[in-house]
């Protein structure tokens, strides 16, 4: 019975329309899926700048140094009170990760080396998500907040970052 009511040919025709169908359908959820994703990049990343802009006026730094690369992340750090001996440490961090991804295809067979770099990267990394950690939390006793919202910069960090740039909080200066 179900042979007759299920037969190859009657299935066939059947079974093209519903994958065409459905194809025709993901590519349209796909396209829609995609347009939002990149509107929702879009307006985050404007979100972003203007909230850096007005957290760079309340620290008193001109707002146009967030487009200069190497020299806003130095301004930001350096009002927040990390020292020049960390700038040393990511520069050389930086050069030790360009070295490595430099050399690397052309030390396949030298091992001891390519060892030896990848233990001082780590060292360095460790070094620089330290005086990463001690910005964000002289950030937050920059602006008169404590621990629980220098956990929340580490978590949420755009969230607290949207939160300093509009909240009521003044910057009342690096803590030494």
């Amino acid at each position: 019975m179900l042979d007759i009511l299920f037969s190859p040919s009657q299935t066939d025709g059947a079974l093209d329309s519903v994958t065409s169908n459905s194809t025709a359908i993901s590519a349209e959820s796909a396209a829609i899926l995609g347009l939002v994703y990149i509107v929702a990049v879009l307006l985050i990343s404007i979100l972003s700048i203007v909230a850096t802009i007005k957290l760079y006026r309340k620290i008193g730094v001109n707002p146009l140094v967030i487009f200069v690369p190497i020299y806003n992340a130095y301004v930001f750090y350096k009002a927040f009170g990390v020292r020049r001996w960390f700038w040393a440490i990511f520069l050389c961090y930086i050069a030790a990760c360009a070295l490595c991804a430099a050399l690397i295809p052309q030390m396949a067979s030298s091992v001891a080396l390519i060892l030896i770099l990848n233990v001082v990267i780590t060292v360095l990394s460790i070094v620089v998500l330290l005086g990463s950690l001690h910005c964000a939390y002289n950030m937050a006793r920059s602006f008169g907040k404590g621990f629980s919202f220098f956990c929340g910069l580490l978590i949420f960090s755009p969230l607290f970052y949207l939160i300093l740039a509009f909240g009521k909080s003044d910057y009342i200066g690096a803590p030494d």
